[in-house]
């Protein structure tokens, strides 16, 4: 997993023991909120501030803590 998500192109949403196991793993996250935005579009999603965690409503109106790691190609 962390070889694809070095590689451009590639990314995962991730939240708990995954999300601790890939800031251990010193995969590169997205820390930038706009361009979250522009992956999640409509999605409500407000960066809190730490190591590039964020909060967005789901379809539900449940709201996910969340990380998005790798190198999306973001347009």
């Amino acid at each position: 997993m962390k070889t694809l998500l070095t590689q451009s192109g590639f990314c995962v949403e991730a939240s708990d023991a995954l999300q601790k196991v890939l800031y251990k793993m010193n995969v590169p996250y997205i820390d930038n909120e706009l361009e979250a935005l522009k992956i999640f579009p409509n999605s409500n999603l407000k960066f809190i501030g730490d190591k590039g965690k964020y909060k967005r409503e789901l379809g539900n109106n449940e709201i996910v803590q969340e990380t998005i790691f790798g190198k999306p190609i973001i347009k």
